[in-house]
């Protein structure tokens, strides 16, 4: 038991530091220029960051695989959520993002909520060998708990449609472990010639696809604390249950200890909201303090070429940087109502416009990165002043 417990918490480091890299490899490659999807492709591959990563994921379903054969899907399960919390101290340690101290302390409550629960539930292995029927009803009642969540989703709010799509991903990874415990079981036993002709790992393989492509869905229908809080609320729940129908894996079921139990899995949930909600958004490549000198060169562009700073709405999406700020002339034919030509620099929170005229002028803005560049616009419009640019998340 004790190695079951090691390696699930291997596989949610090893998973935060993969997700940490790829998701730093790709915001190194972002570029407000139109590319094709190809390209951007070949772009990630070629950085070590995103390759780093690649090899972490790997190692994040290796370990959970080998945790899953040295213990129960109730116990395995609801550890790999300690991947939030390493998450945030892998951006910490080695991004030096600031994390709020309201955002530790939901770390706090679900490292507090899962050890109560593995202490109350007190979960242990399992000595079924579940048949033909007793799966037909597992993935049965399972599928027609994911086709209804996705039928629900089709309507309402994005936070709603997030919240229903990331509880059907999280249904389908929790039947997907208990095809990875059964095939690793396989492999131990019969080799590797037995596992290959088993359907467990082709129903492996299934579920891991669709899992993927429901978690998309998620993703792209509306806000990620929504998503990613539903599905470590409800991977966890549906794996002990899933593990108790299947396994019979055994829990603690005296009145005290199933209370407590409850209990400590509302804490740990409370946990997952909470730093869901209050983990910082956006990861970025900009260094946590901007210098100096990168305003003033920018200050001294500006008062070289005419260009005003105007006050402008912030927007949160821009500061999901590009590597590097620039400016771009405006397109070949574009109109220009003043004297001048015109020339337009975007910035969060700021607009540069430039013109010889006191009148519109069309031109074309490109992105400027306000994290990197450590700007925002002055009331007035004068010019600029530098910024700090705050941590962010994954």
């Amino acid at each position: 038991m004790a190695a079951a417990i090691v390696f699930a918490t291997l596989s949610a480091l090893s998973s935060a530091c993969g997700a940490v890299l790829q998701r730093f490899a790709a915001v190194n490659t972002e570029s407000t220029a139109a590319r094709p999807r190809w390209r951007v492709a070949i772009d990630l591959i070629r950085q070590p960051a995103w390759l780093f990563g690649t090899l972490f994921l790997i190692g994040t379903f290796g370990f959970q695989a080998l945790a899953l054969y040295f213990g129960p899907l109730s116990l395995v399960q609801p550890i790999l959520v300690l991947e939030l919390i390493f998450t945030l101290a892998v951006r910490v340690f080695f991004l030096h993002d600031n994390v709020a101290g309201r955002t530790w302390g939901a770390a706090l409550m679900i490292c507090a909520g899962l050890g109560a629960f593995l202490v109350t539930a007190s979960p242990g292995e399992g000595n079924a060998v579940p048949d033909t029927g007793a799966w037909l009803v597992a993935v049965g009642t399972r599928a027609l708990a994911v086709a209804v969540l996705l039928l629900l989703a089709r309507r309402g709010s994005p936070g709603r449609r997030a919240a229903l799509y990331g509880a059907a991903t999280a249904v389908v990874w929790s039947l997907d472990a208990a095809f990875v415990k059964v095939s690793v079981d396989t492999l131990a036993h019969s080799g590797l010639m037995g596992l290959i002709t088993t359907w467990p790992l082709y129903a492996m393989i299934a579920t891991g696809v669709l899992g993927m492509v429901l978690l998309q869905a998620a993703y792209a229908v509306g806000p990620l604390a929504s998503s990613q809080a539903t599905m470590l609320i409800v991977d966890p729940i549906a794996s002990i249950a899933l593990g108790a129908e299947l396994f019979h894996e055994p829990l603690r079921t005296s009145p005290g200890y199933a209370i407590g139990a409850v209990a400590a899995l509302a804490v740990l949930a409370a946990g997952v909201v909470a730093l869901s909600v209050w983990a910082p958004p956006v990861m970025s490549t900009a260094k946590p303090e901007s210098t100096t000198e990168e305003a003033i060169d920018v200050q001294s562009d500006i008062g070289n070429t005419g260009l005003h700073v105007v006050r402008g709405d912030p927007d949160p999406a821009e500061a999901a940087i590009g590597p590097s700020p620039w400016l771009r002339a405006p397109e070949e034919g574009g109109a220009d109502h003043g004297s001048g030509p015109a020339q337009q620099l975007a910035l969060p929170g700021a607009q540069a416009v430039r013109g010889g005229g006191s009148g519109h002028q069309d031109g074309r803005a490109a992105a400027w990165p306000a994290a990197e560049a450590g700007l925002h616009a002055d009331p007035g419009g004068r010019g600029t002043a530098p910024r700090h640019a705050g941590g962010a998340a994954c």
